[in-house]
C-alpha cells in the first residue's frame, strides 16, 4: 500500500492521542545538543558520511472520533533521532520511540507500552538511495522538488512508501529537507490494531484512525 510521506521519517500518530491529558547508527558515536523547543537528538560521523541530520521536526497526526461522531485531531512529536546521507547517496534515519510527546506523560506512556511496544521494537528505521550529486549541484537559496521512494522498518515490519520532498539549499554546508505532503502510515498494515484497540477503549472513543499522518523538516549539515 502506497503513503504519501513526511522524510525523516516517519513515522505515527496513533490513536494514542486520546489518553488522558499526557539514532544511532552503530558504526557512529551519539552526539547530544541542544535545538530549539527542548528537542534532543542523536548525531553521527563516519568517514563515508556527507550530510549529518543536525536538527528536525517530526511529527503525527492522530484523529479519534467520540461517542458523539465528534472528530478530533491530535498532534505528537518524537525528540530523539539521527540520521546521514553518505557520499554514495544512502540515507539512513532513525527515530527513538521512547522520545514520543504529547504533551501528557500518562499518554504517551500509553502510546509506548501498548501501540509501540518499545521493549520489544525501540526505534523506527528509514532508508532510501538518493542522488547525492543532483543535491551538490545545488545553488545556494535554490530549491528543488522529488518523489523519494522510502523504506521503513517499524514494529517489526517493513513497508515501501513515497515522500514527496522538498530540499532547499541554504548555504554550501546546509541543506533543508522537509516533507510537502504528509506520509500516511497505517497501523492496520503494521499489525498494531491491538493497541489501537486498547487505547480506543481506555479513552472510551467511537473509534481511533489507524492512518497517521507524519510531517518531517530537518537540516543537514556537511562534518
Amino acid at each position: 500500500m502506497k503513503h504519501t510521506f513526511v522524510l525523516g521519517i516517519l513515522i505515527l500518530s496513533f490513536g494514542m492521542y486520546g489518553c488522558a491529558k499526557e539514532e544511532n547508527f552503530a558504526e557512529q558515536p551519539a552526539v547530544e545538543s541542544n535545538p530549539p523547543h527542548g528537542v534532543q537528538m542523536t548525531e553521527k560521523s563516519n568517514a563515508l558520511s556527507h550530510w549529518i541530520l543536525e536538527e528536525a521536526d517530526i511529527r503525527f497526526y492522530s484523529t479519534k472520533t467520540d461517542k458523539n461522531d465528534n472528530d478530533i485531531v491530535e498532534e505528537g512529536v518524537f525528540n530523539t533521532y539521527s540520521g546521514y546521507l553518505d557520499k554514495q547517496g544512502n540515507l539512513k534515519m532513525e527515530i527513538e520511540l521512547d522520545s514520543v510527546d504529547t504533551d501528557i506523560s500518562i499518554r504517551d506512556q500509553r502510546i509506548k507500552e501498548w501501540l509501540f511496544e518499545t521493549a520489544r521494537f525501540p526505534k523506527v528505521e528509514i532508508q532510501s538511495q538518493m542522488d547525492h550529486d543532483w543535491i551538490n549541484a545545488l545553488g545556494v537559496h535554490e530549491e528543488a522538488s522529488k518523489v523519494q521512494p522510502l523504506t521503513i522498518s517499524f514494529h517489526g515490519k517493513t513497508i515501501q512508501t513515497e515522500a514527496s520532498l522538498k530540499i532547499i539549499k541554504l548555504d554550501d554546508n546546509t541543506i533543508n529537507v522537509m516533507t510537502q505532503e504528509p506520509v500516511h502510515i497505517n497501523l492496520l498494515e503494521l499489525e498494531m490494531m491491538q493497541g489501537l484497540n486498547s487505547l480506543t477503549e481506555v479513552m472510551d472513543l467511537k473509534s481511533i484512525s489507524y492512518l497517521v499522518p507524519v510531517k518531517f523538516q530537518g537540516k543537514f549539515k556537511k562534518p
